[in-house]
């Protein structure tokens, strides 16, 4: 995979509770039976544009890995998931997230959502993800994510920052990403 895609599967992973990702594989494997494509390292140890790509992805996780670290998930749920490719499907999806009232996305695109809850204390923190398959290139969707009453905002984890976020007049938090990009965000009462 290329860094977008990259960056796909580890936010897609984390919404639904992931603590660690690994790469497959590291160095392109020597093999005589199968044709695998440069991994990370070539096959003469050189870096490949992967590498450099997984670089850029492993400093933003870095980024927000002590705070995600801090919670444990309750569960993963699609928002307009009439709009999901069949590959998107999934079942039992978790309908009880109390730090979120509703959201909503432009073009009425889907996302992947995973709530949180503090390991201590009554934090609740939430990842969502942008679905759009990183290869068609989809333009930038804005979502906005209206807080349940008692949120006033908190801390948005984004490409590798971490930025204090306040919620408007109408309790809401709003913030773009691009194709196959993801965010982690703590939410404050």
């Amino acid at each position: 995979p290329i860094e977008t895609e990259m960056r796909w599967q580890a936010y897609n992973a984390m919404a639904f509770g992931a603590t660690n990702i690994e790469y497959f594989t590291y160095r392109t494997p020597d093999s005589s039976t199968e044709d695998f494509k440069n991994a990370l390292i070539a096959r003469d140890n050189s870096k490949t544009e992967r590498w450099y790509g997984a670089q850029k992805v492993n400093s933003e996780l870095s980024c927000l890995a002590d705070a995600f670290m801090q919670y444990d998930h309750l569960g993963a749920w699609g928002v307009n998931m009439h709009n999901a490719p069949k590959y998107f499907y999934f079942d039992n999806q978790y309908k009880e997230f109390d730090a979120i009232d509703t959201v909503t996305v432009s073009d009425d695109k889907t996302l992947l959502m995973g709530g949180f809850t503090a390991k201590e204390g009554d934090g609740r923190a939430f990842v969502c993800v942008n679905t759009a398959d990183p290869g068609t290139g989809a333009a930038p969707i804005t979502v906005t994510v209206q807080l349940a009453d008692g949120y006033t905002g908190g801390t948005l984890y984004q490409m590798g920052k971490a930025a204090p976020v306040k919620a408007d007049a109408k309790g809401c938090v709003t913030f773009t990403l691009t194709c196959g990009e993801g965010i982690f965000m703590e939410v404050n009462p």
